[in-house]
């Protein structure tokens, strides 16, 4: 039987671009202040830049970038690092939860082990469950920023301890996220997988190569695949 449900975090919980989004207006806003931007550029076409980065170049030292887009200005590593990732990270931000999940969470509480597994900085992914409001429905929550680099998914590290506090084997528990990269972990280490699509999902367009599992678009699909695991999953 399922005894734990282990969900991941940005995507399968939140709409991730929403966060993204807003952390690149106040970038916006923060560049243009500092650097006096609004001489050449609004502040709709800072943020366009933001996101050309993002969409066409790369999803990962986005700022860093900057200065060939806007080279007439001088960003150096030191103010990308100490004043433009802090002002991303922690600008003030609303966050909504997908209309399934709390009425998910409630349901499977009492009924399974609920844990959190997400990569990230601690303090920015804490600080996105206490916007959603959802701590209250995890018995344990793990981030990588806790750890070292190397344990963050798609290691098996944090998926394993969790497991072990949980005293719950692979095969009695589902792990449901949506990022090919980084939740091929539950894969590794035989746990039943449910990939969780959401409309607008910024990894809805990779694919998981190896490794069997199943594809859902709402949470409200979990409770079947709880009761019905042994006739749908491959547990071989």
């Amino acid at each position: 039987m399922i005894e734990a449900v282990i969900f991941d975090l940005d995507d399968t919980l939140y709409p991730e671009w929403s966060y993204i989004k807003q952390g690149f207006w106040a970038v916006s806003e923060k560049l243009r202040e500092d650097l006096c931007l609004h001489r050449k550029y609004s502040l709709n076409q800072v943020y366009e830049i933001l996101e050309n980065i993002f969409f066409n170049k790369t999803r990962f030292k986005i700022f860093n970038y900057l200065p060939e887009f806007i080279p007439e200005f001088e960003i150096d590593e030191s103010y990308i690092a100490n004043t433009l990732v802090p002002t991303f990270r922690f600008a003030k931000k609303r966050l909504e939860c997908y209309p399934d999940v709390k009425s998910t969470l409630n349901q499977l509480r009492g009924t399974v082990k609920i844990g959190m597994l997400t990569n990230g900085n601690a303090n920015v992914q804490n600080c996105k469950i206490d916007l959603l409001k959802i701590r209250k429905y995890f018995d344990k929550i793990e981030i990588s920023g806790n750890y070292s680099e190397e344990k963050a998914k798609p290691s098996t590290f944090m998926l394993r301890k969790i497991l072990d506090i949980f005293e719950v084997k692979p095969h009695n528990a589902i792990y449901l996220g949506d990022n090919p990269e980084t939740d091929r972990c539950a894969i590794d280490i035989g746990c039943n997988f449910l990939r969780i699509i959401r409309k607008h999902g910024m990894h809805n367009d990779h694919s998981y190569i190896t490794g069997i599992y199943h594809s859902i678009n709402s949470l409200s699909e979990l409770p079947y695949y709880i009761k019905n695991y042994q006739t749908i999953f491959d547990l071989s």
